[in-house]
């Protein structure tokens, strides 16, 4: 999981499509099917919602968070986040 050194999650802030700036908790990143995952939820949303975003890399070697389109391919990479914080609340 992403805590920081004080045990809260880290806090990374996304710029939409707007331009507006939008404070995420990172809650965990994750390889599936080769790929990486990043499991976010937003500081304001009430409702607990968790967002998974495919981390792709730039061609200069960066990191691009990008909104996963299949449904297939969101579908699969929720289901194995909810199977890791299974597993890690079981090893608690």
């Amino acid at each position: 999981m992403a805590l920081a050194d004080n045990g809260e999650y880290e806090v990374i802030e996304l710029i939409g499509e707007d331009g507006e700036g939008v404070a995420f908790h990172h809650l965990l990143t994750f390889e599936y099917n080769a790929k990486h995952y990043l499991a976010l939820q937003q500081v304001e949303d009430e409702e607990d919602m968790v967002t998974i975003m495919r981390i792709d890399e730039e061609p200069d070697g960066g990191e691009v968070y990008e909104v996963i389109e299949d449904e297939k391919e969101l579908d699969a990479a929720f289901n194995e986040f909810v199977a890791i914080m299974e597993q890690e609340e079981e090893e608690e």
